[in-house]
């Protein structure tokens, strides 16, 4: 088992303790039943973040479209998805669904082939099928195999005599032997260890029906395991909130050292996994609250050994917001750190000091009460969200575009969380960049490809020279920036949106910068004078420099277009929702 296995065996381990530990069940995971449905149909719509050799975004479309149903799919998929043996990989799914006919080569195949559907995917097949048709022993088949697979042109060409040989003697035509060898010639190349597969597959169905039957075990596990990738830690987190698990922030008061289901849809945040904390000083966190009880203010962590919980721990555990559940805000906390770390080593002097006395007396630590928190200005929400960002590596309590949401809803024509497969041709989208790959093309000049988060999905933008030299002050890492361009041609089966950037900008600039007319929709029964009079008033309330256009409609469904010279209004965003109010959702909309 390579590292990645052995990691995936750690996460098991760690969730069968936790599932232990939370429900007092008892998992020998060796024993689990290898046809449950509910795994499965995980399997089958590619919700496999997390599952060991399943969460490539190519091995999800290609799950989609097998819609597995037994372990024997599963190890098959794993043998196939590689170089060479992956274009092997539709007929597979043709062939498991009906959709295309299953040829075994020969009757007497049938019972080597009829797993993989007629396909030659094993290493173990091609020897299988040497002594069937050739005759050959296992040995022999065994070094068919390994000639093969290293090309050794000398040794093949004697194989395929006796192959052909004894596969007369077996009553087989000499042409259809000649075939059969070319064939396991050709799979032999790249053709995979079963028993590998097998053994990776298991662990796969393992890891899924984990996540199957105990998700939020299985999702503080893999968290617990990739606490130091935060990329991983970002992926698995999204996935675990759509499956309504939900994630507490780090807290003093209640986070472990590592991730912890708390119940089947909660789990609290490890602490080992802020910066400048690590295992050494959570540890120390969970196991100074265990025997103190609950932290009140911010001085009382800095109680803690002056070894562990330094300037730069009690700096990261307040900016990512781990000691909000204390007295005071993250403002007044940030803005006393050097005096409650002095503090702190006064307290444990007089601590030991109290300690050493035979009487204790008016030494005792326990008189010596910390001072009161100053006056301070509290960060506001962005402030605190990039700190967040600072110390998580990612946004955890907010979404920097939730003031946004508005602005995102009139203008994108694509919800980055459901992409259409059909793209408009000018697309229209916004979001917050999460990182910049610089680059230089053929002419030596500069490029970016930017990956930008919305919602519950990202995208990547293909921003070329022209583009780029015009709008390289906005492509920094955590800008809000809203794209118009183009579906590009590198379109893959990721499902993720790829499209070339054609005009950028800042996201609280759009609704000025794009809009040019407020229409509005009127019907028959809303030309009257009081409808007109309350539209009037409206305009007047919003003055700006947008054109209002009229759109008429008549008894027989046709619209007369009227643009009204004399007023201009100002696109907001309130305005508009009381236009919404008076004529309805549809019938006014901004361009």
């Amino acid at each position: 088992m390579d590292f990645l296995g052995l990691r995936n065996l750690t996460v098991i381990d760690r969730a069968v303790k936790m599932v232990k530990k939370n429900h007092g069940e008892k998992i020998d995971i060796s024993k689990i039943p290898l046809d449950d449905k509910l795994v499965y149909k995980m399997f089958a719509e590619a919700k496999t973040t997390g599952v060991f050799q399943f969460e490539s975004d190519g091995m999800r479309d290609y799950l989609k479209r097998l819609q597995p149903s037994s372990i024997e799919d599963l190890i098959a998929m794993n043998a196939l998805y590689r170089p060479g043996p992956m274009a092997n990989i539709p007929e597979f799914i043709a062939r498991k669904n009906g959709l295309s006919s299953i040829d075994y080569i020969h009757p007497t195949l049938e019972s080597v082939l009829k797993e993989t559907y007629g396909i030659i995917v094993y290493q173990e097949q091609v020897m299988q099928i040497s002594q069937i048709i050739g005759g050959f022993t296992l040995a022999q088949g065994d070094m068919l195999r390994r000639a093969m697979g290293k090309k050794k042109i000398e040794i093949m060409a004697a194989f395929k005599v006796d192959f052909v040989r004894g596969a007369i003697q077996n009553k087989i035509d000499k042409k259809l032997a000649v075939e059969i060898f070319d064939l396991l010639e050709k799979f032999a190349k790249y053709g995979f260890n079963k028993s590998h597969s097998t053994a990776y597959a298991l662990v796969a169905y393992q890891t899924a029906w984990l996540k199957t039957h105990y998700s939020s075990e299985f999702f503080a596990a893999n968290l617990s395991t990739e606490m130091d990738n935060t990329d991983r830690v970002v992926d698995l987190l999204e996935s675990a909130r759509n499956m309504n698990i939900e994630i507490l922030p780090p807290d003093v008061n209640t986070s472990f050292s590592n991730f912890r289901a708390l119940d089947k849809n909660l789990i609290a945040y490890g602490l080992a996994a802020v910066k400048n904390i690590g295992s050494k000083a959570s540890t120390a966190i969970v196991d100074n609250r265990k025997k103190n009880g609950a932290y009140n203010t911010v001085f009382d962590i800095c109680c803690i050994d002056s070894y562990v919980i330094n300037r730069k721990a009690i700096e990261s555990l307040i900016l990512a917001g781990a000691c909000d559940s204390l007295a005071g805000h993250r403002a007044q906390h940030f803005s006393v750190i050097d005096d409650a770390l002095r503090w702190g080593q006064k307290y444990n002097m007089e601590n030991a000091s109290a300690q050493e006395s035979l009487f204790g007396g008016d030494s005792s630590a326990a008189s010596l009460m910390p001072p009161a928190l100053p006056e301070a200005e509290e960060w506001n929400q962005e402030e605190c969200l990039r700190h967040e960002k600072k110390t998580i590596g990612f946004y955890l309590s907010g979404d920097p575009l939730e003031k946004y949401k508005n602005d995102l809803y009139e203008f994108a024509n694509i919800d980055l969380g459901n992409i259409p497969e059909k793209k408009p041709d000018v697309i229209k989208i916004g979001g917050i960049i999460r990182h910049v790959n610089s680059l230089y093309d053929k002419k030596n000049r500069p490029w970016a490809i930017v990956e930008l988060n919305g919602g519950a999905g990202k995208a990547d933008i293909f921003v070329f020279n022209e583009t780029y030299e015009k709008y390289r002050d906005l492509l920094e890492d955590d800008a809000c920036i809203f794209i118009t361009g183009s579906p590009s041609k590198r379109e893959d089966d990721s499902g993720e949106l790829k499209m070339v950037a054609g005009d950028i900008y800042p996201l609280d600039q759009v609704r000025q910068k794009l809009s040019k007319c407020v229409n509005i929709v009127l019907d028959a029964s809303q030309t009257d004078d009081s409808f007109l009079k309350k539209l009037k008033n409206l305009t007047l309330e919003s003055d700006g420099l947008c054109r209002l256009v009229i759109h008429l409609k008549a008894e027989n469904g046709s619209l007369q277009r009227i643009r009204a010279s004399r007023i201009t209004v100002n696109p907001a965003h309130k305005f508009i929702i009381k236009l919404r109010e008076l004529f309805g959702l549809k019938h006014v909309w901004i361009s």
